[in-house]
């Protein structure tokens, strides 16, 4: 049973430069970098459950492959589950083959491929795994809450959420975001949110987005103190923050954050 996020990846040309990046922008204690055994090098971001991961590209590795083709950014979300074989055993009965990967002896997880989920590039983590500190007093980050998965069709893509995932949208079903031209379905899981998002305007930010990068995650939810301070404290250093739908969301551009679009939000 998938219980709740795990963590994410962005991937990083360099991972020690994007790292100083988001310690600056977000007021973060610098980790430590971590090399596995395959030679990637990692920095895992002080921010609680789920955490962010900054790989480096290295070879002809996955991350490498996406940085060739569409540049830094917003690489892989990983799911906790407590029944790792369980969970594979369903995906093959369901016609999908996930990947196992053992980046240390003893520890195996799998990945689900970007053609098996709309351009989303999905693994399954055992519980207890890799638990980074929790975020420091000082920053204004309360934590992660949740992203957005950018599709064409959010009915289609919530149906496959359902079958392979089991997780299905909430009370409000798939239904446009009032005031945008966005198609939304919910999906909680544990005390997370993945938000399948979908343009009912091609020519939409949204839309122009998937004609460029195709389907795939689209951004990061952040849950901060004290927005209008959020902002304030962003803009002193440079960053480009506008003002979201509402007075408790704002984004963080993506050419600021190494490629990952942030949804700032106080709830």
């Amino acid at each position: 049973m998938l219980t709740r996020m795990h963590h994410f990846i962005l991937a990083a040309r360099d991972a020690e430069k994007a790292t100083d990046t988001w310690c600056r922008l977000f007021d973060l204690d610098k980790p430590a970098p971590k090399i596995d055994a395959r030679g990637f090098r990692s920095f895992s971001l002080p921010l609680g459950m789920p955490y962010l991961n900054i790989n480096e590209s290295v070879g002809n590795a996955p991350i490498a492959r996406f940085i060739e083709q569409k540049g830094e950014g917003f690489f892989c979300a990983s799911l906790e589950e407590d029944d790792l074989e369980g969970r594979a055993a369903w995906l093959r009965a369901k016609g999908v083959d996930p990947v196992p990967e053992s980046p240390r002896p003893g520890f195996t997880y799998y990945f689900l491929r970007t053609r098996d989920m709309r351009g989303a590039y999905y693994n399954f983590t055992p519980p207890g795994d890799q638990r980074p500190v929790q975020a420091p007093g000082h920053t204004f980050v309360r934590r992660i809450t949740g992203f957005a998965h950018a599709v064409w069709n959010a009915d289609e893509a919530a149906s496959l959420y359902d079958s392979l995932l089991g997780l299905r949208p909430d009370s409000r079903g798939v239904a446009p975001i009032p005031g945008t031209d966005v198609r939304q379905a919910a999906l909680v899981i544990g005390p997370d949110l993945i938000e399948v998002v979908a343009p009912t305007n091609r020519d939409s930010q949204l839309g122009r987005y998937l004609e460029k990068r195709g389907e795939g995650f689209y951004s990061l939810k952040i849950q901060v103190k004290d927005l209008a301070a959020a902002m304030k404290n962003l803009q002193a250093k440079g960053a480009r923050v506008n003002p979201g739908e509402t007075t408790h969301n704002a984004w963080l551009h993506p050419k600021d954050t190494h490629g990952i679009l942030i949804e700032l939000t106080e709830t």
